[in-house]
């Protein structure tokens, strides 16, 4: 019963720290996810930047546009927050960032980039 007692909060605190990982592994899939839909929509628009950020459901996700004549670049980036009981005292939120570029299929000369 000792030895249960002394080593059941680093296995609760393992365990807690497992899900935290599982987590921040969802979050980072999603964020690949939502990266890719606003670079879908941003290089078939004429107006990337507005057809980026309306694919975003989420208020806590960041999105920059970056476009050149024949490719836009989307950079999608949000932020983890640690919020499980014990362990998210101990860990720091962690900022996630995804790019992804595409050829853009847009109509030339009509993007309202500034």
């Amino acid at each position: 019963m000792v030895e249960f007692a002394l080593t059941l909060p680093i296995v609760v605190l393992m365990l807690l720290l497992m899900v935290e990982v599982g987590l921040l592994i969802v979050d980072q899939v999603r964020l690949v996810h939502l990266c890719r839909d606003a670079t879908r929509a941003a290089s078939i628009s004429n107006d990337p930047v507005n057809a980026a950020r309306n694919t975003m459901s989420d208020d806590e996700v960041t999105v920059r546009v970056v476009e050149d004549r024949l490719s836009v670049t989307v950079v999608v980036e949000s932020v983890h927050h640690t919020d499980l009981p014990l362990i998210g005292a101990l860990l720091p939120d962690v900022t996630m960032s995804e790019r992804l570029t595409m050829a853009w299929e847009g109509q030339p000369g009509t993007s309202t980039i500034g």
